[in-house]
């Protein structure tokens, strides 16, 4: 038997499969749990920095949460819907139209005439 046994500095009913394993698991999600606190720390750092210099490069504009971001840009999305849908039929269709001739005129020429 070995030194650790003679010793009793640990009992051999202490060694089971099933204390190793619960051992192992143990070991296993500290190194989990100390990653996750390191990489936490980490993006707090990082949306630190991020915030100090978002005020420091624009201090006379108000931050805006989740909800008011998503209500800005929506409002923002319905004045271009406004403002396309003012646009007339023939007037999107010329420029349908030109820009497509535009990408496809020297494959035309080129390949096809």
């Amino acid at each position: 038997q070995s030194k650790i046994f003679k010793g009793g500095i640990i009992n051999s009913s202490q060694i089971t499969t099933r204390n190793l394993s619960f051992a192992v698991s143990e070991c296993f999600w500290k190194m989990v749990r100390d990653t996750v606190e390191q990489q936490a720390d980490a993006f707090k750092a990082t949306r630190f920095n991020l915030e100090t210099e978002w005020k420091n490069n624009y201090p006379r504009i108000r931050e805006l949460d989740r909800d008011e971001l998503f209500e800005k840009a929506r409002g923002e999305i319905l004045d271009e819907i406004v403002n396309l849908s003012l646009v007339s039929p023939q007037t999107w269709e010329e420029a349908l139209g030109r820009k497509l001739w535009e990408k496809v005129a020297q494959h035309v020429f080129e390949n096809i005439y």
